[in-house]
């Protein structure tokens, strides 16, 4: 008898630890089979490209497997971290760079007090005025060709950071649909190498009922190896203003962005449409961006993406991906994308 009381009361405590504490297994997975073309001209000529047919991954989403967890601490405060891996389904290696937990690698608390996360995170502006709007096009007109892999905007000083290492992201609490955010990522290597660079970004979004508005402004020591001694400066300074609105039968969402280094300015805007029609979802991405150098014209890209999604369950669906892009720059150079894709999509 007493040995049953012992394991019921062992049953009983591990019940409770396990209500206080979960760990979740998810993932996504998106390959594809489609072709790049990226035709160039004059001082651009070297950026062409023809891929032929293949197969590729992340298309519409970056493949890619994680773990997140919650521990109930007690008086309304919990600890949470997400480790999260991109891969290419096409090759199974990894992406970012090689790195095991490339997508985020976090640890932190949140409470009345609002939340803090510490590790290698998203930055505000990608979670905020670049997805607002799809975020596909923004990644083609908006980065430059060298961040780019190719095709973009060759003058664009834009630093496009995605992600920090050694970041802190602090976030108010939810106060009526509103909240404030910071992130600082302090370049502990001394140099401006990517993702070693001295980084901070203030954010503000307000998210309530259909609409949501999104600003954020962003200061990052620039790579020296990349643009920044052609435009004067060692800082870039950014900020990207959004705003969606859901009428229901649609959404639409439209954002600006300009950022600075020396004498050098990007100015851009995007505009974003989903429309569910049926089971279908349409989603429809335009973006621009203008490059100037002491007030006179250096380049300029724009791109178009559409995507038709199918869902063939909760989990997994079908797409046809379709994009097409120009950029020039002022020596005349010229380059036209031409990119299509039929996929399909597996979440777990």
């Amino acid at each position: 008898m007493k040995k049953t009381l012992v394991a019921i009361a062992a049953l009983a405590a591990f019940g409770a630890a396990s209500a206080q504490s979960t760990v979740t297994l998810y993932g996504r997975i998106d390959a594809s089979v489609g072709k790049t073309e990226v035709k160039a001209t004059g001082d651009l000529a070297a950026t062409a490209q023809d891929q032929g047919a293949s197969v590729n991954s992340g298309q519409v989403s970056g493949s890619r497997w994680g773990m997140q967890g919650v521990e109930d601490l007690g008086g309304g405060m919990k600890a949470n971290f997400r480790l999260e891996s991109g891969f290419g389904v096409d090759d199974g290696r990894s992406a970012q760079g090689g790195r095991l937990f490339g997508r985020t690698a976090s640890v932190g608390l949140s409470g009345g007090f609002g939340s803090i996360g510490l590790g290698r995170q998203v930055t505000l502006v990608a979670n905020g005025g670049w997805a607002i709007t799809n975020g596909y096009a923004n990644y083609d007109a908006w980065a430059s060709t060298a961040n780019n892999a190719g095709f973009g905007n060759p003058g664009s000083v834009a630093t496009d950071s995605v992600r920090k290492d050694n970041s802190i992201i602090y976030a108010t609490p939810n106060m009526g649909g509103l909240v404030g955010s910071l992130m600082w990522a302090p370049g502990e290597n001394g140099t401006a190498a990517v993702n070693g660079s001295d980084y901070w970004s203030l954010g503000l979004d307000y998210n309530s009922g259909p609409i949501w508005v999104t600003f954020q402004y962003e200061s990052d020591e620039v790579n020296p190896a990349t643009f920044a001694a052609a435009a004067g400066g060692t800082r870039q300074k950014a900020w990207i203003l959004g705003g969606k609105y859901d009428m229901g039968v649609a959404s639409l969402a439209l954002s600006y962005q300009r950022a600075e280094v020396g004498a050098s300015e990007d100015r851009g805007w995007a505009l974003g449409l989903n429309a569910p029609l049926g089971p279908v979802n349409l989603a429809f991405e335009y973006a621009r961006e203008t490059t100037e150098t002491g007030g006179a014209f250096a380049s300029r890209a724009n791109a178009l993406n559409l995507r038709v999604s199918y869902p063939l369950s909760k989990r997994t669906d079908v797409y046809a991906f379709l994009s097409d892009g120009k950029s020039r720059t002022a020596a005349g150079g010229t380059q036209d994308l031409s990119r299509y894709s039929l996929g399909v999509r597996h979440s777990f």
